[in-house]
C-alpha cells in the first residue's frame, strides 16, 4: 500500500491521508462549501477543495482509494440458498436487480458474500452510475487513478472494527450513525448539524436526537434486532479529540458507551480518531465488482 492515498468525502468535510508502507501517515482535512457537494456529485467547488487538503498534506500519489457519503445509493442485504460457486454471481445480479428500485441500466453494483449456515449471506450497494463517474472523472483531471470506492459508513465500520452494537463519528457540521449487526452495517444515516461550530452542547443534543431516531427506526423496520441499555455504542471523530466531548457522551447516550480499539495502523501521533474511515479503506476486504478498469478500458463497478 506504498505511497497510496485514501480521500473520505463527507457532506461539510472533505479528508485525505497517505499511507508509508503498511500505516496512515500524512493526513489533513478542509471544509467543504454547502455547494461542493450536490445530490451526491462533486460540483466546480470540489476540486479546489481537493488541491487545497493534499497540497496541506504534502500527498503526491496517484493511487487513491474513496469513501463516499450515502446520498444515491441503495443497499440491500439478503440470504440466498446454497448454490454452486459459477451461479453466484448471476444470482446475486438477478436478485440486486430485483431489490434494489432503480433502473439497472443507470447503476453500478458491488457485492460482498460469506457463507452461513442458511446458505450465502449477500451485501449488495448499488450506486448512480452518474455519481460514480463524476468521481472518477474529477479525480482524473489531477491524474488520480480511483483504485476502489467505497461508502463511508462501510468504511467507517471497518476501520473502527464495530462487530455488534452502534457506531456514532461526530465531524464537522455532521455525524454518521450506523448500527452494525453480526459484522454487517445494517442501518445508517449522515445528516448534517444545524448548531453552529464550537457550540458543543447544541450539536451533542442533535446527535444524540440523531442517535434516537435511527433506534427508533431500527425497532419498527428490524424488529428481529435487539438495542438497549446494554448495546455497544463506539465513539469516533470529534468525541474523542475535543475537551470533555467523551465525557458528555457517557453521560448522554443511553448504552453501554466505548472507545473503539482498532489495531494499530498508524504512524505516532497521527490523529486516528478522526480518520477511522481512512483505515477501513486502507483495510478494504473482497468485494466482487470492485470500481477497476477492464482491460478495454470500461470501468466496470460500483461503490
Amino acid at each position: 500500500m506504498t505511497d497510496l492515498i485514501t480521500l473520505e468525502v463527507g457532506l461539510r468535510e472533505l479528508k485525505v491521508t497517505q499511507t508509508e508502507g503498511q500505516l496512515l501517515a500524512r493526513q489533513a482535512a478542509v471544509p467543504l462549501p454547502a455547494n461542493a457537494i450536490e445530490d451526491g456529485l462533486p460540483r466546480s467547488p470540489f476540486l479546489p477543495c481537493l488541491v487545497e487538503a493534499l497540497g496541506q498534506a504534502g500527498i503526491e500519489g496517484r493511487l487513491l482509494r474513496l469513501a463516499i457519503p450515502d446520498v444515491g445509493i441503495a443497499v440491500r442485504d439478503f440470504v440466498l440458498p446454497k448454490i454452486p460457486p459459477a451461479e453466484l454471481a448471476s444470482a446475486v445480479t438477478y436478485e440486486a436487480k430485483r431489490l434494489v428500485p432503480i433502473d439497472p441500466a443507470t447503476v453500478y453494483y458491488a457485492w460482498h458474500a460469506r457463507r452461513i449456515a442458511a446458505g450465502t449471506a449477500v451485501y449488495v450497494v448499488a450506486a448512480r452510475r452518474e455519481l460514480i463517474d463524476a468521481y472518477v472523472s474529477e479525480l482524473g483531471r489531477l491524474e488520480i487513478q480511483v483504485e476502489h470506492i467505497d461508502l463511508k459508513p462501510l468504511a467507517l465500520a471497518r476501520g473502527a472494527e464495530v462487530v455488534d452494537g452502534l457506531l456514532v463519528e461526530w465531524g464537522l457540521g455532521e455525524a454518521t450513525l450506523v448500527l452494525v449487526a453480526g459484522g454487517r452495517p445494517r442501518f445508517f444515516r449522515t445528516f448534517l448539524l444545524d448548531a453552529q461550530e464550537g457550540s458543543l452542547d447544541q450539536q451533542l443534543e442533535e446527535i444524540a436526537a440523531g442517535v434516537s431516531t435511527l433506534v427508533k427506526f431500527v425497532k419498527s423496520a428490524g424488529p428481529g434486532l435487539v438495542i438497549g441499555p446494554s448495546t455497544p455504542l463506539s465513539l469516533a471523530g470529534r468525541f474523542l479529540v475535543l475537551p470533555g466531548a467523551e465525557e458528555q457522551a457517557y453521560q448522554r447516550f443511553g448504552f453501554a458507551v466505548r472507545r473503539p480499539t482498532p489495531r494499530p495502523g498508524w504512524t505516532p501521533d497521527f490523529p486516528w480518531p478522526l480518520h477511522l474511515a481512512a483505515l477501513g479503506l486502507a483495510r478494504q476486504g473482497r468485494w466482487e465488482n470492485r470500481l477497476s478498469l477492464g482491460q478495454d478500458g470500461e470501468v466496470r463497478v460500483a461503490a
